[in-house]
């Protein structure tokens, strides 16, 4: 609510209690004796508009509805807060400005109680946030936007206040971003300063560490090879690649410099960015227009099934299938037993009248499901699929259970381009769903997925870790699966390294990491 009112937009919310429900206006926030007050326009003349302590608002006791970001024009999330001096006092007419990287995207002053909103900004994105009035300084702040939508959580950001500091050096922050595995990823680093010395001097980014599993480069200067070393031209973004077959976490070290003298200035902490590397592709099938329904969590009732067709422009081509998610905005009220996901290629588009398709499956995933959470929940296959990428693809959903409790709820959209779903439920009188041959009933809709592939690479020699060199873990993993053979629990395929693949892990196998010890992925 707050980040709307600090940018002067009122808010509608829908309160109930007592038997009674209505529709007010949120305008104001304060504080008194610490305590956060609303001020609610109740309409009737007036009548009841007073400051009250939410969520009670007179006799209503509950806010079931918020309506936020209404706007006459544009759109975009919130990020708001409060300039003063050390003090506490509230400074006007401070220059309150976000940035991603070195690009200003936004630029405002504070109001007379110090309030500042930038408003319409991305969704889902980071910024560094500042504010200047000579003579404070100011540390910069990290605030990051979230996706305002129905029924998920605000994306806008409230609190992102600042309070007048004395001079210092600058502050380092540790980062997390993602790479795919083989493929150059951007990565901002991003420290806060004081503006301090005056006039304020540029960092200096220094690289004080190199990752594990991959390489980083300077776009200004070429390949780092060695550290410490300083960005060109006082940039603070460089290149990462992960080897191509690493999948986890990598990390390295950085630390900014103002140029000033300790203990007024100089060199930061040194920060650390994760960086999630992730060799897998992604198909998302969400379109921009989506609504919730029951399928394929109606769990209302004992069983239900639905198979739906996706088509090819929806799937971004041939791959093999590892896994699937479901978007799932409300959980179902029990455990799905015999939780079933089966794909088979088809040439249908759509359904007509008709009944189930019984035959032709492969059996993707199987097992007991607990109720979970809501977001993107992915199920890992037993059996992987691979989708041709020419013909349509059917996914069947099913569940058998024993009794009912309340439907779970997942996110789905309708193409509008015919009866793209087949579906039904039952209490048990029809038998297990996955024999289920009659008809059921049509839906256009079909479930939002993300479809998950894993990328395929060959690691280099006695990689058994595939951490993209050849070290400690390797050893560790040979000399757990030591003098085991094939069909054995401690053999492990993956350390039988040797050009012979005997089925042994022995002698020749430790040969191999001997040959290539401290090897790496980006050795000539």
């Amino acid at each position: 609510m707050n980040p709307n009112l600090d940018a002067g937009q009122p808010l509608l919310l829908g309160i109930a209690g007592g038997g009674y429900s209505h529709a007010v206006v949120a305008d104001g926030y304060g504080y008194d004796s610490g305590t956060l007050y609303h001020h609610i326009n109740f309409g009737w003349n007036g009548s009841n508009d007073a400051w009250y302590a939410l969520p009670n608002v007179d006799t209503y006791t509950n806010i079931g509805t918020c309506i936020y970001n209404v706007r006459t024009a544009g759109s975009g999330e919130i990020i708001s807060g409060r300039v003063t001096d050390a003090a506490g006092n509230p400074l006007a007419g401070a220059e309150v400005s976000c940035k991603i990287g070195s690009t200003v995207v936004q630029q405002i002053t504070t109001n007379a109680r110090g309030i500042y909103a930038l408003c319409g900004l991305a969704k889902q994105q980071t910024y560094t946030v500042s504010a200047a009035k000579p003579p404070y300084g100011f540390l910069a702040q990290q605030a990051a936007t979230g996706d305002s939508q129905d029924y998920e959580e605000p994306g806008n950001v409230w609190g992102v206040d600042f309070a007048s500091v004395t001079a210092g050096p600058p502050t380092a922050f540790d980062g997390q971003a993602e790479a795919l595995s083989g493929t150059a990823a951007a990565i901002l680093l991003e420290a806060a300063d004081d503006q301090m010395p005056n006039p304020p001097g540029q960092l200096e980014y220094v690289i004080m560490s190199l990752p594990g599993a991959g390489t980083l480069a300077d776009p200004n200067g070429g390949m780092i090879t060695a550290v410490p070393y300083t960005l060109v031209n006082n940039g603070h973004t460089v290149l990462y690649t992960g080897c191509p077959y690493f999948d986890g976490d990598d990390s390295f070290g950085f630390r900014a410099d103002d140029g000033g003298t300790a203990p007024q200035g100089g060199a930061s902490n040194t920060a650390t960015v994760t960086v999630s590397v992730d060799n897998h592709i992604y198909t998302i099938f969400e379109p921009d227009l989506y609504t919730i329904a029951d399928f394929p969590f109606h769990s209302s009732r004992h069983d239900a099934r639905i198979q739906s067709i996706y088509h090819p422009d929806e799937l971004d081509g041939a791959q093999t299938i590892t896994a699937l998610s479901l978007k799932v905005h409300q959980v179902p009220g029990q455990t799905l037993n015999e939780w079933t996901i089966r794909m088979q290629h088809t040439n249908w588009t759509d359904y007509g009248v008709g009944d189930f398709l019984a035959g032709g499956w492969t059996t993707v995933y199987q097992g007991t499901e607990p109720v979970g959470s809501t977001g993107w929940r992915t199920f890992t296959f037993q059996t992987p699929f691979v989708y041709n990428g020419i013909q349509n693809l059917l996914i069947d959903f099913s569940f058998d259970n024993t009794y009912n409790t309340s439907n779970g709820m997942c996110f789905v959209s309708d193409p509008g381009d015919g009866t793209r779903s087949y579906m039904d439920y039952a209490d048990g009188e029809k038998g297990d769903p996955l024999n289920w041959d009659w008809a059921g009933w049509l839906a256009g809709y079909l479930p939002n997925i993300k479809l998950i592939s894993t990328v395929t690479a060959e690691a280099i020699p006695g990689d058994v870790s595939r951490n993209c060199r050849v070290d400690l873990p390797d050893v560790g993993l040979l000399a757990a699966a030591w003098l085991s053979e094939a069909g054995q629990p401690e053999y492990r395929t993956e350390c039988d390294v040797s050009p012979s693949a005997d089925g042994v892990i022995d002698l020749l196998d430790f040969a191999v990491l001997a040959e290539n010890w401290l090897a790496s992925y980006w050795s000539d």
